[in-house]
């Protein structure tokens, strides 16, 4: 029996993508995790009962913005998770960093790399933009060491080929779609907005609470939101969701009249998620996600026209059909995923 292991980039919060690493959890329960930053107890479910191993940034990091404010600790501290040689395979979920862990040789490393924070995150801090480029190297250097990389997309493989010595492949993302079932409509009143607050800057945040407030229409932010603190003591604290688990996120989304995600991601899973729930989506103008959004109920927005994307919303809400937007995101179910890293595991574990 080999013996498999997880690694990623944080465990800070429960953000969409802990969904994905669920799913892992669920084909291999006893794996080890490590990380570079852990909160006790702000993950729960499947990753929450395993060993979780992390580096001294815990201490120092309780959300994304405070960990990357110490990114030019990452590449130091990473190299001291000591990895034992005794892991044979290595899975990894990563948005830039976890990729690079240092392991032995003997250790098989698949890394899903679905998102890359290093070119799509907004620098939030000096520290933070004057590291960018040594920590995109260390990055980058990185992916000499895994046996096979599996990305998003095509224009993501272009970008990442040059740097990777294995295999590299395209996987669809995914994730677990039952955990967004399409609760009937009838129920709610559907007189609110989601807006996705990771990748919002405070202004840009601010400029959306004026405009909602203008044109009197209810709105909640959801994810994580700790870089809009100033914002929410200005706000009744139930404006603010923050990131919740599926189970708690799903029923809001199905309540909400639609989504509006800025985050600029290779890999839109908000977005997904929203649009599971039979929501019409918009997101960032230029997102790299965008790829995923080719439809008639996904829209590139930005401040200046959000007002008028939110009326044609309005417009189209009584005669949209939940089960028609839903079936657009049917590509992306956790099944596939699970096969593909199924055959992989097993190919390293011959």
């Amino acid at each position: 029996m080999k013996t498999v292991a997880l690694s990623t980039d944080h465990l800070l919060y429960r953000d969409p993508s802990i969904g994905m690493l669920d799913i892992f959890c669920e084909l291999y329960p006893e794996a080890r995790a490590f990380t570079l930053a852990h909160k006790v107890g702000a993950i729960l479910g499947h990753l929450e009962l395993r060993s979780i191993e992390s580096t001294g940034l815990s201490k120092k990091s309780e959300t994304l913005d405070q960990l990357m404010q110490k990114s030019f600790l990452i590449p130091t501290l990473a190299d001291q998770l000591r990895i034992p040689c005794s892991i044979d395979i290595m899975f990894n979920l990563s948005r830039g960093l976890s990729h690079s862990f240092r392991k032995c040789e003997s250790t098989k490393l698949i890394s899903y790399f679905y998102d890359d924070l290093l070119l799509s995150r907004s620098p939030a801090s000096f520290s933070e933009r004057f590291f960018r480029s040594y920590l995109k190297n260390w990055s980058r250097k990185g992916l000499a060491q895994v046996d096979l990389l599996m990305v998003p997309h095509e224009a993501f493989k272009t970008q990442l080929e040059p740097y990777v010595k294995g295999e590299i492949e395209v996987v669809p993302p995914f994730f677990k779609l039952s955990d967004f079932p399409l609760i009937p409509s009838k129920i709610f009143k559907k007189d609110f907005y989601c807006i996705h607050a990771t990748g919002l800057t405070p202004k840009e945040a601010r400029s959306m609470v004026e405009l909602f407030d203008q044109r009197k229409m209810r709105y909640r932010f959801i994810g994580e939101d700790e870089h809009l603190s100033e914002l929410k003591k200005t706000l009744p604290a139930d404006h603010f969701f923050g990131a919740r688990c599926a189970g708690e996120l799903a029923p809001l989304l199905a309540s909400s009249r639609g989504l509006i995600d800025f985050e600029m991601s290779y890999f839109p899973l908000q977005s997904l998620q929203g649009m599971a729930e039979g929501l019409r989506v918009l997101y960032r103008q230029n997102s790299p996600g965008a790829v995923f959004l080719e439809t008639p109920y996904a829209k590139a927005s930005d401040l200046q026209s959000l007002g008028r994307d939110l009326d044609e919303i309005d417009k189209n809400f009584e005669q949209d059909e939940p089960q028609k937007i839903r079936a657009y995101v049917m590509d992306y179910h956790d099944l596939k995923f699970k096969g593909s890293l199924l055959r992989a595991m097993k190919s390293f574990s011959a």
